[in-house]
């Protein structure tokens, strides 16, 4: 092609060039399909606030990306009928571009999530030229619920919360249950209290009776063990707990004193576990006692002319830790109305302070009642049986 040319002529798509008589015709379409990459740049972006000049990288705030608007240009020769094509990628990978076409050389990206992303670019002449891939680089900032410092902060403040509601709850159901321990142990000591009045007035008319035998030696050596049971009665009556030592000893004193009145009436036999240290062994006071003074009372032992039997076991239950304490007689059993409602009492009673025994100390116990009958239904003694947890 002449430079300088002096003369040039365009007709019919033809262009003319003219220079020292030398003619040199060409075809537009020629001249207009040049094979030459276009070059293709970022000029400027647009957010909700403001219009920024390109610097790489891009670094927005979580607000300003809701809304981002990317101009560029591209410098083509034909310039005619440019294409453009552009893709959002959390890398630079080239591979497998999901490509979008990019129109009136703007693109629009609302609403990006925090995170680093890179804005893809390419244009494409009617002659299928590509430029080469622009890119750039954006980054938006988290918001602030989702900073770590935000994160950290909520769940420290979720975790005080969540403690605080614990020890509140705590705190209500240990108050609940102290109160509801306070209520039981006046009760409990209540119910303690009546087997002490209940078992001093048996224990009078028993002196009674003997006064009223003529029977002074025996009634005032009576009155001496019943002022030393007493004694150790008052003593245990007050106490939640005794040890089951104790409440032997007050058993066999009382024995010792119904042996005086009755004489050769009955016997009584103690069995106690070797497994067993009764001294270690708490219980409520007054347990055993009511139940051998409802053998001695109902047993009927001088109408049915037979030798009384009392049988006091002690037994350990390895399997389930816990005691066995049995009582058990060949009387005549509780077959008449009268005996059923008056030996009821002290049932109830021992039955009451166990269930607030168990709630008290959290121990399970079981109080079971039986009458022993022969082959022909015929009774002939009464087994109780009280299982204390320890």
């Amino acid at each position: 092609m002449p430079l300088l040319a002096e003369n040039i002529l365009l007709k019919n798509n033809t262009l003319t060039l003219i220079k020292n008589n030398t003619i040199l015709s060409l075809p537009l379409q020629d001249i207009t399909s040049v094979r030459i990459k276009p070059k293709i740049l970022f000029t400027k972006f647009k957010t909700s606030d403001a219009i920024y000049t390109i610097s790489k990288p891009i670094s927005l705030s979580f607000k300003e990306s809701r809304y981002l608007e990317f101009f560029f240009n591209c410098n083509d020769l034909a310039n005619t009928s440019t294409a453009y094509a552009y893709a959002v990628q959390s890398s630079l990978r080239h591979k497998n571009i999901a490509w979008q076409n990019a129109k009136d050389e703007k693109i629009l990206l609302p609403n990006l999530e925090s995170g680093t992303y890179y804005l893809l670019l390419k244009a494409i002449n009617p002659s299928g030229v590509e430029s080469e891939i622009t890119f750039l680089k954006i980054i938006i900032k988290p918001p602030f619920w989702k900073t770590l410092w935000f994160i950290i902060f909520t769940s420290i403040v979720i975790i005080t919360i969540v403690i605080v509601i614990i020890f509140s709850i705590i705190k209500r159901k240990n108050y609940e249950r102290n109160l509801e321990l306070k209520l039981m142990k006046s009760e409990f000591v209540a119910l303690n209290s009546l087997m002490n009045p209940h078992f001093v007035f048996n224990t009078l008319n028993n002196v009674q009776s003997l006064i009223n035998k003529e029977d002074k030696v025996l009634a005032c050596k009576y009155i001496q063990i019943l002022s030393d049971l007493m004694r150790q009665n008052l003593i245990n009556v007050t106490s939640d707990l005794i040890s089951l030592a104790h409440e032997l000893e007050l058993v066999t004193n009382y024995l010792n004193l119904e042996k005086l009145r009755f004489k050769d009436l009955f016997n009584y036999h103690f069995y106690i576990d070797q497994n067993i240290n009764v001294t270690e062994i708490f219980i409520p006071p007054l347990l055993i006692q009511p139940l051998v003074e409802n053998s001695i009372k109902y047993s009927n032992w001088n109408l049915n002319k037979i030798k009384g039997e009392i049988y006091i076991r002690i037994l350990k239950v390895e399997s389930k830790h816990s005691v066995k304490i049995e009582v058990q007689d060949n009387g005549g059993g509780i077959n008449k109305k009268e005996k059923a409602e008056k030996q009821s009492m002290a049932l109830n009673n021992i039955s009451s302070r166990l269930f607030y025994y168990s709630k008290m100390h959290n121990l399970k116990t079981n109080f079971n009642f039986q009458e022993i009958t022969d082959k022909d239904s015929k009774l002939k003694g009464v087994f109780v049986c009280i299982e204390i947890e320890y």
